[in-house]
C-alpha cells in the first residue's frame, strides 16, 4: 500500500473547491478520504508493482461521480497521467459524465468518444510534467476497436505510461455475457465489450482497474480473474440522502427501528395486482374513463399532483424557476407495449382533471375531482403538516390555473426522446428500463412501480430504486406505490445491500464476497457466471468439513487443548444437552481452529463460512447458540473415500440420540463435536486422542447465501 501521497496538488484543491459548493466541509472530507484509499492502493507510476483490481462501491444514486472525479484529480497530482473512464453505452449519460469530468478537472485535459478528431494533442498531454490525459468512452464496440488501435499507434511512438481505468456502471456490459454458456462449451469466445475492454487493459504495462458500481452481485460471483475485484473502497452516503432503509427499514435498534418504521410506513402505498392486470391486459385503443381507471393509479397521479403544488408554493420564494418543477414516474414493465398501454390511462385521468376542473366542467365531475385531490391532500398532511401546508382551496386554484403545465412522456428505446423533458412544471414519465441504471429524475415524488417478474435479478431491480438519492428536503410529499409481492421483494434485497456492505467492511482486502439472497430473487443475471463454480448456503440446512488433518499428533493435540479451553468455558462439561446462546462472533472465532483438509470437496470452506456467518449478523443481532457433545466416536465414511465424515448429526450407533432436535431452527445453531481419533489412525496410539468437528446449521427462512468457489 502506498504512503506520503501528495494531497495538496492543484487537482485535489481546485476539485475541494467544487465540491464545498456542493456539499459542506464534512462530507467533502469524506469523499476525498475515499479517493485517498484508492490511491494508495494503486500501484507506483515507476511501474514496479503488479496490476491493480478493485471496486468502488456506493449507493443507488448517492454520489458515486465526485468519487471518481476526486480520484482522477488526487492519482493526477501523484504522477498518474493517463486516465480512461468507460461508460454505459447511452449518449444522454455519457453526455453528463463528459460534462462532469470537465468541469470538475479543469488542471486535466479531457477527451470524448471522438478522440481521433484530436489526436495529434494526445502525445502532447501524455509527455507533459504537469498534465494528464482523460479518455472518456462509451461500452460501445465501435468506440472501444478504434481506441484499442489508438493505443497500438501510440505504443509506437512513446512509451504509454501506467494507467487508471474507471468502468462506471461495471456490472453492465462489461462482463463476460458469454460465461454461462461457456460452462458447457469452451470453445465459446468471449462476449465482444468484454474482450475489448481485456484487450485494452492487458496494452497498458501496469494499471488499474476500477470497477464502479452500486450493484456488484456479479461482480464477486465471477470467478477468479481479471473482474472480481480484490479489494474494495466502501462510498458512503452524504447528508440527506434517501435510500432503502428510508423506505424498507431494517433499522436494529429498537427506538430508531420504531421512528424509521414510521417513516418507511408514511411513504409506502399499494397497489393491487388486478389494478396492474387491467393496465397491462388492456386493448391499445381503449379510451378508459373515471370508473375504471385502477384505483391506486387515480390515487398515485392525485398524490403527486397535490403534493408538487404543495412543494411548489412551499418554495416558490427560495428556489429559481428551473428548480420548480416535480416528477412522477409509471415503471410498470420493460415492454414498450405496456408503456403505451400506461400512457393511455395515464394520459385518461389528466384529461379527466382538466375537463373537471374547468369552468365549464360537469358538477359531477367536478366533485369526484375535487375528492380525488382531497383524499391525497389529506393524506399528505400526514407527513408534511397541517403548518406548512398552503390550505386545500390555494392547492386546488394553483393546481387547475396550472395545470396544462404538464408534460407526459414515455421514454424507451422506440422514442426518440433520450433524456426526461423538464420544460414543465408537472412532468409525467413511463418507462422501463431507460428510466433506471444512472439516470437521476428531477424531484421526483411519486413512484408508480409495478414492475415484477417470477423471478427478480436483485442487482436489476435495485437500479430501478429511481426514489433513491439527495431527496430528504421533498421526503414529506414522498410516495412509493407498490405491490405487496414487489415491496417484500425489496425489503429482502434492502437487507441483502446491507449485510453485504456490511462484510465489505469487515472484509475489505479479500476478493470473495457472500451475496444473501431470498426465495424468487436471484443475485444476478445468469449469462455473466460461471455455473460450475457458483455455490451456495442454504437456509435450514447445515454444513461441516469432510477430512480432518490426523498426520500430525502433537499439532492435533495442541488444537484439541486450545478449543477445549474456549468450549469450556461457554458449555460446561456437567451434563447439560440443550442449546445455549452464544454470539456469532464467537462463533466464528471457533470454527477457525479446528484442522480440516477443505481440498475434501463439499462446501464448506473456513473462510467462505466465516464470511457467510458475518453476512447473516446483524440480521439476527449477532446471536445463534451452541450445542456441545464430547466423546464422540465417528469414523471414516464408508461411503466416501479418502476418510471422509459421513453423517454427524443424525442418531445411530456413532453419531448419538439426534442432535438436531437440540438446535434451534429459527437461529444459527453451531454444534461442536469432541470425536475419538482412534478410527483415523492407524496404527492406534496408546493414548487417546480427539479432535472437535465444528458443524454450522443455518436458520430456517425464504434465504441463500451464495458464493463462487474459484478463489
Amino acid at each position: 500500500m502506498r504512503t506520503n501521497l501528495n494531497e495538496r496538488g492543484k487537482n485535489i484543491t481546485f476539485l475541494q473547491g467544487t465540491l464545498l459548493k456542493m456539499m459542506d466541509g464534512e462530507d467533502t472530507t469524506r469523499v476525498v478520504n475515499s479517493a485517498l484509499d484508492l490511491v494508495r492502493e494503486m500501484p507506483p507510476v515507476d511501474g514496479t508493482g503488479s496490476n491493480r483490481q478493485g471496486l468502488m462501491l456506493g449507493l443507488i444514486q448517492s454520489g458515486k461521480t465526485a468519487a471518481l472525479t476526486t480520484s482522477i484529480a488526487l492519482a493526477a497530482d501523484n504522477q498518474y497521467k493517463l486516465f480512461v473512464v468507460l461508460t454505459t453505452d447511452n449518449n444522454w449519460l455519457y453526455a453528463q459524465t463528459l460534462q462532469r469530468l470537465e468541469t470538475d478537472l479543469q488542471g486535466i485535459r479531457v477527451i470524448g468518444k471522438n478522440f481521433e478528431q484530436e489526436e495529434m494533442f494526445i502525445p502532447l498531454s501524455l509527455e507533459s510534467t504537469d498534465s494528464g490525459l482523460v479518455f472518456v468512452l462509451t461500452k460501445n464496440s465501435k468506440v472501444l476497436s478504434k481506441f484499442d488501435a489508438l493505443l497500438v499507434r501510440l505504443a509506437s511512438r512513446l512509451n504509454i505510461p501506467v494507467a487508471l481505468v474507471v468502468d462506471d456502471e461495471a456490472d453492465q456490459a462489461s462482463l463476460d455475457t458469454q460465461n454461462n454458456r461457456r460452462s458447457r462449451d469452451p470453445q465459446i469466445e468471449k462476449g465482444r465489450i468484454n474482450d475489448l475492454i481485456t484487450k485494452i487493459r492487458n496494452r497498458f504495462s501496469h494499471h488499474t482497474f476500477l470497477q464502479v458500481t452500486a450493484t456488484p452481485q456479479a461482480l464477486f460471483l465471477q470467478d477468479s480473474n481479471e473482474y472480481r475485484p480484490e479489494f474494495t473502497i466502501i462510498l458512503e452516503p452524504g447528508k440527506g440522502y434517501v435510500g432503502g432503509n428510508t423506505f424498507f427499514s431494517i433499522i436494529e435498534n429498537e427506538e430508531e427501528a420504531e421512528e424509521e418504521g414510521r417513516i418507511s410506513s408514511s411513504l409506502i402505498r399499494y397497489i393491487e395486482q388486478s389494478d396492474l392486470d387491467e393496465i397491462l391486459s388492456s386493448p391499445p385503443n381503449r379510451k378508459p374513463d373515471h370508473s375504471n381507471i385502477p384505483s391506486s393509479l387515480r390515487v398515485s397521479l392525485a398524490t403527486f399532483f397535490v403534493g408538487a403544488t404543495i412543494k411548489y408554493l412551499g418554495n416558490q420564494g427560495t428556489k429559481v424557476a428551473t428548480d420548480l418543477v416535480y416528477s412522477y414516474l409509471c415503471h410498470i414493465s420493460e415492454r414498450k407495449a405496456d408503456h403505451d398501454r400506461a400512457y393511455v390511462f395515464v394520459s385518461a385521468y389528466y384529461r379527466f382533471l382538466v375537463e373537471s376542473l374547468g369552468t365549464t366542467a360537469l358538477q359531477e365531475n367536478k366533485q369526484l375531482a375535487l375528492a380525488d385531490l382531497r383524499q391525497a391532500y389529506d393524506e399528505l398532511q400526514s407527513t408534511i403538516g397541517a403548518d406548512n401546508c398552503s390550505s386545500f382551496d390555494e392547492v386546488v386554484s394553483e393546481f387547475a390555473d396550472y395545470i396544462t403545465s404538464t408534460n407526459i412522456q414515455i421514454l424507451n428505446s422506440d422514442k426518440e426522446q433520450d433524456q426526461p423533458n423538464y420544460t414543465r412544471r408537472y412532468n409525467l414519465l413511463i418507462g422501463g428500463t431507460k428510466l433506471a441504471r444512472g439516470v437521476t429524475i428531477k424531484n421526483l415524488l411519486v413512484t408508480y412501480y409495478g414492475r415484477q417478474s417470477r423471478t427478480t435479478n436483485m442487482d436489476t431491480m435495485l437500479q430501478h430504486a429511481r426514489m433513491y438519492g439527495y431527496r430528504q428536503a421533498d421526503l414529506d410529499a414522498t410516495r412509493l406505490f407498490v405491490t405487496s409481492v414487489v415491496e417484500n421483494r425489496f425489503r429482502l434485497i434492502t437487507e441483502s445491500e446491507a449485510a453485504l456492505r456490511r462484510v465489505v467492511k469487515t472484509f475489505p482486502n479479500q476478493e470473495y464476497q457472500t451475496i444473501f439472497i431470498g426465495r424468487g430473487v436471484n443475485a444476478t443475471r445468469r449469462t455473466v457466471l460461471n455455473p460450475d463454480n457458483v455455490g451456495a448456503y442454504a437456509a435450514g440446512s447445515s454444513y461441516f468439513p469432510k477430512r480432518p488433518i490426523v498426520d500430525d499428533l502433537e499439532r492435533m493435540r495442541i488444537t484439541t487443548e486450545d478449543i477445549d479451553q474456549i468450549i469450556n468455558g461457554l458449555y460446561p462439561d456437567n451434563g447439560t444437552k440443550d442449546a445455549v446462546l452464544i454470539s456469532i462472533d464467537e462463533i466464528i472465532r471457533i470454527i477457525k481452529i479446528p484442522l480440516f483438509d477443505t481440498s475434501a470437496g463439499g462446501l464448506w470452506d473456513t473462510e467462505r463460512m466465516s464470511k457467510a456467518l458475518a453476512t447473516l449478523k446483524d440480521m439476527y443481532r449477532n446471536t445463534g447458540y451452541l450445542v456441545v457433545r464430547r466423546d464422540r466416536n465417528l469414523g471414516p465414511s464408508r461411503s466416501r473415500a479418502n476418510n471422509e465424515l459421513g453423517s454427524v448429526l443424525a442418531g445411530g450407533s456413532s453419531g448419538g440420540e439426534g442432535l438436531i432436535r437440540f438446535g434451534r431452527r429459527d437461529s444459527l445453531t453451531l454444534y461442536m463435536l469432541k470425536n475419538k481419533a482412534r478410527k483415523w489412525l492407524a496404527p492406534a496410539p496408546a493414548e487417546e486422542l480427539h479432535f472437535w468437528i465444528p458443524v454450522v446449521q443455518f436458520p430456517e427462512g425464504r434465504f441463500a447465501l451464495t458464493f463462487n468457489f474459484d478463489e
